[in-house]
């Protein structure tokens, strides 16, 4: 409902609709997503070269682009959902939580996908110093979803298109391989987030804030990959209406966490440099 009360409100105070004004917020979007990108990787890396290029692939995928214009809400949700993120990564659990309810206030792929993986992340985060306080704000942020939730419920609007029906489909592995790894959408950007994933995995599990990311990102992952090949969903990934869009959703909190991976390898190889020059100090003798 966000998108649609929005550009229903502009375009009244504009007194008629116009298609320029109702797909205006795609770029305002476009540029909180990349906005968001770069101040999240400068803050936590201190660098702006990787604050920079981590804002750069953002722009580089070819459907963020044209989402920018297109007047669809999955870029709504990508907006509200990497800052989301952000706003963790800053310890702000409230604004997380009011973002997260706004990106289901975009659309309900939140609600299944995304919004869960966030919650947990949350809660590890404090896993080891347990913090009612910060826990709490974070759900009374979220709370903010009540009144779409109760709307929903009470129209029987439903999460999904189409009736839920988990059944496995045996060509949908080969699809989905398809979709995220040689679809033009996307160019190479997926293939690299899973291969960063995969090899910062060890070092982001070292990192209490971390291991929280890589296990949001892995969750997120899974859920879209059960989604399309185990649910009535598969039908959008077979004629590649949805699949797209949703991996579109995810690619700037995805580039956001795999980044924050590459800066935390960046800072150990910094120490381990250290350490080595400072043992090479030590073992030159006196003269």
């Amino acid at each position: 409902m966000l998108t649609v009360i929005w550009r229903a409100l502009t375009d009244t105070l504009n007194g008629g609709w116009t298609e320029v004004i109702s797909r205006a917020d795609g770029l305002i979007f476009f540029t909180v997503v990349v906005g968001t990108v770069w101040a999240a990787v400068r803050r936590f890396s201190d660098k702006r070269w990787l604050a920079a290029a981590a804002a750069f692939i953002v722009c580089a995928v070819p459907l963020q682009v044209w989402h920018s214009v297109a007047g669809y809400s999955d870029i709504a949700l990508e907006a509200f959902l990497v800052v989301a993120f952000a706003a963790v990564l800053r310890g702000e659990w409230l604004v997380s939580g009011v973002m997260a309810a706004g990106a289901a206030w975009c659309k309900n792929d939140a609600l299944v996908l995304y919004i869960p993986a966030l919650l947990l992340g949350v809660l590890l985060v404090h896993a080891q110093h347990w913090n009612w306080r910060k826990v709490g704000s974070f759900l009374a942020g979220l709370a903010t979803v009540t009144p779409w939730l109760a709307f929903n419920f009470a129209h029987s609007l439903g999460i999904t298109p189409a009736r839920p029906q988990v059944s496995w489909h045996s060509d949908s592995l080969k699809l989905l391989w398809n979709a995220v790894f040689t679809s033009a959408t996307s160019g190479i950007l997926w293939v690299c987030i899973l291969l960063c994933a995969v090899y910062l995995c060890r070092v982001m599990f070292n990192d209490t804030l971390g291991r929280a990311l890589i296990l949001s990102f892995s969750l997120s992952v899974l859920a879209i990959a059960f989604i399309f090949t185990s649910t009535s969903a598969y039908a959008f990934l077979a004629d590649e209406t949805t699949i797209h869009r949703t991996l579109l959703q995810f690619s700037a909190t995805a580039i956001v966490i795999i980044t924050y991976g590459l800066s935390l390898r960046l800072g150990q190889a910094r120490e381990s440099q250290r350490a080595t020059q400072t043992k090479k100090r030590r073992s030159v003798p006196a003269i």
